[in-house]
């Protein structure tokens, strides 16, 4: 995921490589300001949720494929289930809409949601709404 401070360099190196005028981030960055302290309450308000842990391990634990995209895992560790994807680590819960997600805090909070389905996991995250089906891999 790009964080403001990268797309904001992006687009002034894009500005001035064109011989654009530089572009003015300040309103954008306020809206961001404002999605990302919504988000921290909400993924804040998650942190106390029910943890998936070892009754749920055989249908969720293991290794996920899509072509376009890295492997995810999901591990059993230290009795709670845990979603991998490259770096981004996150304890899975149940939330009050009866989905399975893994949260984040902090200065770019985000979040994966992963669905069983027949071959393995769809898999949406705060990057996209879009939900992409993963195969299960052994």
């Amino acid at each position: 995921a790009m964080t403001p401070s990268s797309r904001i360099m992006q687009q002034l190196l894009l500005d001035r490589l064109t011989g654009a005028a530089d572009s003015d981030f300040a309103a954008k960055i306020e809206v961001w300001k404002r999605e990302r302290d919504e988000a921290i309450k909400t993924n804040g308000a998650n942190a106390g949720l029910k943890p998936l842990g070892e009754k749920e391990a055989a249908l969720y634990c293991g290794r996920y494929f899509h072509p376009a995209f890295e492997d995810f895992t999901i591990e059993l560790q230290d009795g709670a289930l845990y979603f991998i994807y490259g770096s981004f680590k996150v304890k899975l819960v149940y939330t009050p809409e009866g989905t399975v997600r893994g949260f984040t805090a902090g200065l770019y909070p985000s979040w994966a949601e992963v669905t069983p389905c027949a071959n393995g996991m769809f898999m949406m995250n705060s990057d996209s709404s879009l939900r992409y089906p993963f195969v299960k891999l052994g």
